[in-house]
């Protein structure tokens, strides 16, 4: 075998070693954002803040935009249908607004940042 053949084989097998790592971050982190979408990471069970109607929302980091949503209109109810999901990228009007929420979210859905009223 060559030195040529042999640096062929190292580096595919070093791609191939990155590649499944990728697949493997990406597969947990997918598996992450649907616990929290669908109950495994909701505000009522697992935050001990004591959040007001005022806000901020602090309850909410970790969680999926929609399960945000849900957390703040049940300790607001006056935000019902006063909350908004907004994605990386999205455009939207800046004006502020205590009778609204911006919850952003990263690309994957989820909250990172407590959403607070404006």
């Amino acid at each position: 075998m060559n030195t040529r053949t042999l640096v062929s084989i190292i580096a595919l097998v070093t791609l191939g070693i990155v590649l499944a790592s990728v697949v493997i971050a990406t597969v947990h982190n997918k598996a992450k954002s649907q616990q929290h979408q669908f109950g495994g990471g909701s505000a009522h069970s697992s935050c001990t803040m004591d959040e007001t109607s005022e806000g901020p929302f602090p309850c909410c980091v970790g969680l999926a935009g929609e399960a945000c949503i849900s957390h703040i209109e049940s300790v607001a109810p006056d935000l019902v249908e006063h909350c908004f999901i907004i994605k990386p990228g999205v455009m939207h009007i800046m004006d502020y607004d205590t009778g609204r929420v911006w919850v952003y979210v990263n690309e994957n859905g989820i909250v990172e940042n407590s959403p607070s009223r404006g």
